[in-house]
């Protein structure tokens, strides 16, 4: 064989093995608004506003509009991005869209219920694929405080060679050997919007020419009404070679090193105000900010140096009725278990605050302190 046609074999062959599939995988190439005052969206096939991605024209959405009329139509699959923190903030939504969005550009959100099973997000690949190995790999958070406590609905991922429209009458069942990956998270604590995206690997062997890859509730085996709440972003299919492994990103979650700060104990810290005060109503949701969760990994950081430490919570609050508790601080406490500080650690205790600017029912933001003992 020639030389150079070797060559170009072999570097063909490694731009497949390397080359991810999926087109658009970080959801932010989006196609021209004709609405200014609109939001982008994930729509039916050519109504899609984001690229490459849309939900099968075949399903009908309108029987979940007809269960929940308080419910937009395509509600399901909610497409989010910071290309829209303007108008969020416009039409007083959140009152930050940096901390809604965090500066991501694109990211989807799926509503998998067993009651209104409509959760698919689809793509038509570029070419059919070529029979072999494959890693697919996704990142994800998962919400766990807006799903079910029980046996959620699994995220379930297709990769075929239709759009599945045959397995469609009135609801979508898919067989099972067409749902390579069904996905359940498995996390012992309550995550949130707040907590890091995590990273999911799987190993595929695929049989050839399949051209549809589809996200969200497929199979549609009912056991009650459950229902589960999944972000998810950057998603990749790419060959390896046979036997090769399909790695993932780990979150380094020991913070003892990274961040250095000391803390005195047994003193009330209320001073910091930049990072201490933190939404708590419909315009300002429970949203971190970034500066608050790099006060937060701080303040985790010294607990994990000195393990046997305890941090009880300041939170202050117009009126300290007969049967009230903190609440509000829990936003910090699930942030702070994520990294592993044990829930026994983290007290709550509500404090009077004499602020007006902080204190009422219309003000925008609670007050926080701690002591560290």
């Amino acid at each position: 064989m020639n030389k150079c046609l070797v060559v170009f074999f072999i570097n063909f062959t490694l731009n497949i093995l390397g080359q991810n599939l999926i087109l658009n995988s970080s959801f932010t190439d989006v196609a021209l608004k004709q609405d200014s005052n609109s939001f982008y969206m994930l729509l039916p096939e050519k109504l899609s506003q984001v690229k490459y991605w849309y939900l099968p024209e075949y399903i009908n959405h309108e029987k979940l509009f007809a269960y929940d009329s308080s419910s937009p139509k395509y509600s399901s699959v909610y497409y989010y991005t910071s290309l829209d923190k303007d108008l969020v903030i416009k039409k007083k939504l959140y009152s930050n869209g940096d901390q809604l969005f965090e500066k991501n550009l694109g990211f989807v959100q799926l509503y998998l219920s067993e009651m209104y099973p409509v959760a698919v997000l689809q793509q038509k690949l570029q070419s059919k694929l070529l029979k072999g190995d494959y890693c697919f790999k996704f990142k994800y958070k998962y919400i766990a405080l807006n799903s079910s406590n029980k046996n959620p609905p699994k995220l379930e991922i297709s990769i075929s060679r239709t759009n599945l429209r045959e397995y469609y009458s009135d609801e979508l069942k898919v067989p099972e050997k067409l749902v390579q990956i069904s996905f359940r998270d498995s996390s012992k604590f309550i995550s949130d919007k707040n907590t890091p995206w995590q990273q999911f690997c799987y190993n595929l062997k695929l049989d050839g020419d399949e051209q549809y890859i589809s996200i969200g509730t497929l199979k549609n085996i009912k056991n009650g009404l459950r229902h589960a709440v999944y972000y998810i972003d950057e998603i990749e299919l790419y060959r390896v070679n046979i036997g090769d492994s399909c790695s993932c990103e780990k979150i380094n979650k020991d913070l003892k090193t990274k961040y250095k700060r000391e803390f005195p104990l047994n003193k009330a810290i209320i001073s910091d105000t930049l990072v201490l005060f933190n939404p708590h109503n419909n315009w300002a949701p429970f949203i971190i900010s970034p500066d608050a969760k790099y006060y937060l990994n701080t303040i985790i950081a010294f607990l994990q140096r000195h393990p046997k430490l305890k941090i009880k919570w300041l939170e202050y609050v117009p009126d300290i009725s007969t049967g009230s508790f903190p609440s509000e601080y829990q936003i910090f406490e699930r942030y702070m278990i994520f990294y592993g500080i044990d829930k026994r650690r983290i007290l709550g205790k509500l404090c009077l605050c004499k602020s007006n600017n902080y204190c009422g029912l219309n003000s925008q933001y609670t007050k926080f302190g701690f002591i560290i003992y």
